[in-house]
């Protein structure tokens, strides 16, 4: 009987899979048609030239049918106001990450560990491809009132019934010239709901607004002007107190900003940027670089904040430097470059600084923390905590009110720096920093790190974060950048962890003083974000075309999916409508293509195709 239902689950994902590249509602609008894929009047969808009088009667006479897709609002779906965001309907995904603390914790619990080996898929839909094969799975479903809304590449949100999968409507966002279509912008983590509006943050640096109901565009806002050396980070934005918040990226000459807009009017509100320049707090500690060199990536904070309400802060990391070789850049010994590869922690209201942490200063291996800064209030303890893990596999505890370091726990996956758990990074370890440029180095990680982009989980259940690992080491080669290149290295080689042999993925539980709780390791790389509920479950997907849920308190596999069309890879959420849960899966090609390189060198018998983008939806069979 369980053979039969996988079956039948296959047979389902096939033919979805394969109804959804062929939904016009997932094509570009042709030449000839209007938006709602109409063709005009004289067109008549023939062909052939001539025909005089009678033709043009015929054109005149024309009426073209309706073709899909045809926009139905979405009748019951209320306006989101602050007092929601800070409590979310259980039954809802309002924002990336779920609630404002970055858990990606759910309290629902009608899946649970007893009934989740019954989950069957219950619809799918297509994700339009964009113009580059490494963008088009970083969205993250966003659900409120049982409406889903899907972020794609190129500017174009559908919103479907959570329930059934039903098209409602489509916004296709009109790209300024001289950018492509298909331009992936600020996607990493789907839509930013606010008031009545669908905020989208496309490539060409325009932030949309868009009406929930019924997908039309409201206004549109930007952070910068056209042309000005400016796109937009390739995380999605965060709403809190009136504000729309979210990251910009900066080519060489420019600096890059965390910026805000007013969510009611578009106007620009603020906003921080994330180097200092001369005569301004941090400016010294980039002695040797003028201002022209410290933008050009550095500190580009691509990695959506959080926030807490009753600070009224909101937290983003600024990233590394680049070049990554402190002597590719050439500034000063002993630089910090303030603020890079820091968190930062800024007042909502006004953009200004409150505090700042630098987790590496002068980092100079891409080896870089800066990602999801999660707050987790602990029980009986004194502080108002906020973690945070980045490549090196370091969970940094801090508090949030000041910046401080609490604690940093090390889990054992780096050779390279030296982390003392009551003053953090100490400094790197001599073979690596003294290494000479145009050889070989071996370190663990590699650039892909053991955790980076695939944001961890936690469980105020188990008091415990749930961490997607890479377990990669590599050597490569540092060499002068030119011709304003980030990295200057070359020659990577990536191999596994010398402990580890045969496996690449890592799914570490680990609570929040740093004791292991459990970990399963595998050979297939670990490829999405991880997502916890309330039913005592964890779960994650990899490479190898496979979600799991896990047993939160245990490491018990308690479900395997039956096999995608290709890897996992965005963000899980789960959700209900019309009473009945769902947990809803992304599968895409190679967003983090990072983490693709070191699985296709580690286990390249795993192999997935270059197609396949989707959602899929699972509920408890009925």
């Amino acid at each position: 009987m369980r053979v039969r239902a996988t079956l039948v689950s296959l047979s389902a994902i096939a033919i979805l899979a394969l109804a959804s590249q062929g939904v016009p509602v997932a094509q570009q609008d042709t030449p000839g048609q209007d938006p709602n894929g109409q063709a005009p009047a004289g067109r008549g969808g023939g062909g052939g030239r001539g025909g005089g009088a009678a033709r043009s009667q015929a054109e005149k006479d024309y009426v073209p049918p309706v073709r899909s897709p045809v926009n139905k609002p979405a009748a019951n779906v209320r306006p989101v106001n602050d007092a929601m965001l800070r409590n979310p309907d259980p039954g809802d995904w309002l924002m990336y990450r779920r609630t404002y603390d970055a858990q990606s914790y759910s309290p629902l619990d009608k899946i649970n560990k007893n009934n989740v080996k019954d989950l069957e898929l219950v619809w799918s839909w297509g994700i339009e491809k964009g113009t580059s094969p490494n963008v088009d799975d970083w969205t993250g479903p966003i659900v409120h009132d049982g409406v889903m809304y899907l972020a794609m590449p190129g500017g174009v949100v559908h919103a479907l019934d959570g329930a059934t999968g039903d098209f409602l409507w489509q916004y296709r966002h009109q790209m300024a010239k001289g950018v492509s279509a298909g331009a992936t912008g600020g996607l990493r983590g789907g839509v930013v709901l606010y008031d009545d509006k669908v905020f989208i943050f496309p490539a060409d640096g325009k932030i949309d607004a868009i009406n929930m109901k019924d997908g039309k565009k409201a206004f549109e806002a930007s952070h910068y002007d056209p042309g000005d050396g400016h796109s937009p980070a390739s995380g999605t934005g965060l709403a809190a107190e009136g504000k729309i918040i979210s990251g910009v990226d900066c080519a060489e000459g420019m600096r890059c900003f965390v910026g805000a807009i007013d969510a009611k009017t578009g106007a620009r509100a603020w906003r921080f940027y994330t180097t200092a320049n001369p005569g301004e707090p941090g400016g010294e500690t980039w002695e040797g670089l003028p201002p022209e060199k410290r933008g050009g990536g550095s500190g580009d904070p691509w990695i959506t904040g959080s926030y807490d309400p009753s600070l009224h802060l909101t937290f983003w990391g600024a990233s590394q430097a680049k070049p990554w070789h402190r002597k590719s850049r050439g500034e000063k010994d002993g630089m910090s470059l303030l603020y890079t590869d820091s968190m930062l922690a800024m007042d909502v209201a006004t953009g200004k600084l409150a505090w700042y942490h630098q987790f590496i200063p002068g980092e100079s291996f891409d080896i870089d923390e800066h990602y999801e800064f999660i707050n987790v209030d602990i029980p009986g303890y004194a502080h108002k905590s906020g973690f945070e893990m980045g490549k090196a596999g370091v969970l940094w505890h801090l508090d949030r009110q000041t910046g401080q370091l609490i604690r940093a726990m090390d889990t054992g996956l780096q050779n390279m720096m030296i982390i003392d758990p009551e003053k953090g990074f100490v400094d790197y370890r001599p073979e690596v920093i003294n290494a000479p440029m145009g050889k070989p180095l071996y370190t663990c990680p590699s650039t892909s790190g053991a955790k980076n982009a695939r944001q961890m989980a936690y469980d105020p259940q188990t008091h415990a974060f749930y961490i997607p690992m890479s377990l990669n080491c590599s050597t490569r080669v540092y060499l002068a950048a030119e011709n304003g290149q980030m990295g200057g290295e070359c020659c990577r080689l990536n191999m596994f962890q010398p402990k580890f042999q045969g496996l690449a993925g890592q799914l570490l539980a680990l609570d929040v003083f740093g004791k292991t709780l459990w970990t399963h390791r595998q050979a297939a790389q670990l490829s999405s974000p991880a997502m916890t509920t309330a039913g005592g479950l964890v779960f994650v997907g990899d490479t190898d075309r496979y979600m799991y849920a896990f047993d939160a308190a245990t490491g018990k596999v308690l479900w395997k999916s039956p096999r995608m069309l290709t890897k996992m890879s965005g963000s899980p959420v789960t959700y209900t409508a019309n009473g009945r849960q769902y947990v809803a899966f992304v599968t895409g090609v190679d967003a983090h293509n990072w983490i693709s390189t070191v699985a296709r060198e580690l286990n390249p018998s795993v192999h997935w195709p270059q197609a396949g983008s989707g959602v899929w939806v699972f509920a408890v069979k009925q």
